[in-house]
């Protein structure tokens, strides 16, 4: 990760908006934009659920958003259904080792 930090350092001190101030309008513009690239997959990479999801958004994969269709086999989804209910049902830690053994 130290390398990704370097990394971006190096990157944000050539493309930072203030090296810009005195460069065209659209210089200027290039360059927040490319600023805020930077900084996002930076913090996309710190975190492997970012990251992933980063990853699947450049590919045009809105995994966690509204549009994202995801078809489950609807015995798997009872099942699982089932199981989270008995461990929210258990009463003590052996009851609930029982249930991770089985699954």
């Amino acid at each position: 990760m130290k390398a990704v930090e370097k990394n971006f350092w190096n990157i944000q001190k050539q493309l930072h908006p203030d090296k810009f101030s005195t460069k065209s309008e659209e210089e200027q513009e290039i360059s927040s934009i490319n600023s805020a690239v930077i900084n996002r997959a930076c913090s996309a990479l710190k975190t492997p659920f970012a990251r992933v999801q980063y990853l699947l958004e450049l590919h045009g994969i809105d995994a966690l958003g509204e549009t994202s269709i995801t078809a489950v086999d609807p015995e798997v989804l009872m099942e699982i259904m089932e199981q989270r209910e008995k461990i929210e049902n258990c009463t003590d830690m052996h009851e609930l080792q029982e249930l991770e053994q089985i699954n």
